[in-house]
């Protein structure tokens, strides 16, 4: 079973202004793992500021992706990139 990747906004702009070019193709090469099984390439993810319940998070290159794993209906919601912190 392969899950339906969806990408907010603000995710796409994050991969297209901030991302090199290979953080986009590490960003993909990950989504496409994840649609495979979301759960083996990614860990929880647990911020209140985000949402009450448990996400998930995967990482690329220099970067964290939030989603949210809806099994139910086979979907993938990628709603937060960011950098990660460090030298």
């Amino acid at each position: 079973m392969r899950f339906k990747v969806e990408l907010h906004r603000d995710v796409v702009w994050f991969i297209r202004h901030v991302c090199s070019p290979d953080e986009r193709r590490d960003f993909q090469e990950r989504l496409d793992r994840l649609r495979d099984d979301p759960l083996a390439d990614s860990e929880p993810f647990a911020d209140e500021k985000f949402s009450r319940r448990v996400l998930r998070v995967f990482f690329f290159g220099r970067n964290a992706a939030v989603f949210r794993l809806d099994l139910h209906r086979e979907r993938i919601v990628v709603f937060e990139c960011h950098r990660l912190r460090g030298k």
